[in-house]
């Protein structure tokens, strides 16, 4: 299986809390993730800069980002293997989601 780095970038715009991260991967990151500790990567303010490498079966692939700000966004852009595949301003109530194909 090809190994695949996926990286997430965020700033926070208007928001000077911590918040918590997620990220999902062929699946849906659920509404209020964060209560249910489902997908957390991380708990910061400020910014987020998270990579990972994963090994992916060749084909299409979803990666869904989101996090718990209610105050602000955050300036978010999603890469895989250096290149960017998205980006947005993320809030609780809108997340990132991109396609890609390994």
């Amino acid at each position: 299986m090809p190994l695949v780095k996926l990286e997430v970038l965020a700033k926070a715009i208007g928001d000077p809390w911590a918040r918590y991260h997620g990220l999902a991967v062929d699946r849906d990151l659920p509404p209020r993730f964060w209560e249910k500790h489902v997908g957390v990567i991380a708990i910061c303010s400020t910014s987020l800069c998270y990579a990972t490498r994963l090994n992916l079966t060749p084909g299409r692939h979803y990666v869904v980002y989101g996090n718990s700000c209610m105050q602000g966004y955050w300036d978010s852009i999603i890469k895989v293997n250096g290149r960017i595949i998205a980006r947005g301003n993320v809030t609780a109530s809108r997340f990132l989601k991109a396609e890609f194909t390994v």
